[in-house]
């Protein structure tokens, strides 16, 4: 268990979470606390940063959004142009926070 993570100075105005906001209709700065929720949740209690397809709704209540989570989901897992991948991926039980294991 960590009690520190990783921030990286180009997030703010990273394509992927630009594209994502606007999927969203929020606020790029938002997003970001919000990622940080769900990345420091993660690291104290999804060491895997792996989640079932059941536990959509609990993305979304670590990230505090209050609407569909699976409007969330989808948002989250959408490529921006030029983008290898969104900030979540799905895999065969669920999803997983991308490139986790870099981290």
């Amino acid at each position: 268990m960590s009690n520190w993570l990783e921030g990286h100075t180009d997030l703010p105005d990273h394509p992927k979470l630009l594209y994502c906001a606007s999927l969203l209709k929020v606020d790029p700065d938002l997003l970001v606390g919000k990622l940080y929720r769900l990345w420091s949740w993660a690291m104290n209690n999804r060491e895997s940063g792996r989640f079932l397809s059941c536990e959509l709704p609990l993305i979304a209540e670590k990230m505090r959004w209050k609407k569909r989570a699976s409007s969330l989901i989808d948002a989250l897992c959408a490529v921006a142009p030029g983008e290898q991948a969104g900030w979540l991926v799905k895999i065969a039980d669920g999803y997983a926070i991308y490139n986790w294991e870099k981290y």
